[in-house]
């Protein structure tokens, strides 16, 4: 159990390199945005191995970091089957605003994922593969040109494989013991339209800094570097965001 994070890692990287490969077109690059997500998740214990997920996340952008960019919000079901693997399923919601003058637009998600935990030595190890169903408003609700309708959605599917390791690093504030957590993850598309089964969209790589406060409760500030491709696959877009976490945890552990 603790070696299987080795198959889906290798299937990603495999993923990604023959991504790299793929011819794609040269657009001019884009200035780096500059963000800010902070984010607040906890689950509520409803049976031994049961539980109830939430998570709200606000991501803002802009020089002074003032413009709101998206809401998301997830609620979900988590079943721990043993106590390094536990499997998830839920909706998500997310309001966006597009950056480019037209109203917010919204999405809904289902989600399937597992997510194992494993050790290399002091090295705490987390591999979580996340599938998601997607129905992303097509433009403001009502808005759409020529439609009076209401709005219009686009079925997208995709799978996500995240890679997180944390080291412990010892005292680093009165009376609390700090780690440091770096993460990276793919995001790949699935049966996206253009002749290929999977197309990889973007990719975050993270380093954060972090400490349990209270047995159940976990802060982490870090950075965040996001890099994809947009919706036509023509434009490339990248972001450093400030990261704020807090997660509250019926046992403390996650």
């Amino acid at each position: 159990m603790q070696r299987l994070w080795i198959v889906p890692a290798a299937f990603f990287l495999a993923v990604g390199i023959a991504a790299a490969q793929t011819p794609a077109p040269s657009p001019a690059p884009l200035p780096p945005a500059r963000r800010a997500w902070v984010s607040y998740a906890t689950d509520v214990a409803i049976a031994r191995r049961l539980a109830v997920v939430a998570e709200a996340q606000g991501r803002f952008d802009g020089a002074a970091l003032g413009n709101a960019q998206q809401l998301l919000l997830r609620l979900g079901l988590d079943y721990s089957l043993v106590p390094a693997l536990r499997l998830s399923a839920g909706w998500h919601y997310v309001r966006t605003d597009p950056e480019t003058g037209a109203a917010d637009y919204p999405e809904h998600r289902t989600w399937e994922q597992a997510q194992l935990a494993s050790a290399l030595g002091p090295v705490g190890v987390s591999n979580r593969v996340r599938v998601e169903q997607r129905w992303v408003g097509a433009g403001a609700l009502g808005a759409v040109a020529g439609d009076a309708g209401g709005a219009k959605w686009t079925r997208l599917n995709r799978v996500r494989y995240q890679l997180r390791g944390t080291v412990p690093v010892g005292a680093c504030l009165p009376r609390l013991r700090c780690y440091v957590a770096a993460s990276d993850e793919l995001f790949v598309g699935i049966a996206p339209g253009d002749g290929r089964a999977l197309s990889p969209e973007q990719n975050r790589a993270a380093l954060a800094v972090g400490s349990r406060v209270l047995p159940a409760l976990r802060v982490e500030l870090g950075y965040l570097n996001q890099a994809g491709i947009a919706p036509a696959g023509t434009i490339h877009v990248r972001a450093h965001a400030l990261t704020l976490n807090v997660t509250a945890s019926r046992a403390g552990a996650r």
